[in-house]
């Protein structure tokens, strides 16, 4: 897709779709993979374990 002439509207709207699109977007409604992260005084966490005991909540984004 070529962006050359265009408006910095058209552009920006064009990069929204492209990551809309993305195969890494997440969906809306879908389940986290589950990962393991480790935790900082030792051992690990991972999410399958806190879906039993109560709701969590995973936020992507770049705060940059």
């Amino acid at each position: 897709m070529s962006l050359v002439g265009k408006t910095i509207a058209d552009r920006d709207h064009a990069m929204r779709l492209v990551q809309a699109h993305s195969a890494w977007t997440p969906v809306e409604g879908a389940p986290a993979p589950d990962f393991t992260l480790p935790r900082l005084g030792g051992g690990s966490l991972t999410l399958s374990e806190l879906r039993a005991e109560r709701p969590v909540a995973v936020i992507f984004g770049s705060y940059t």
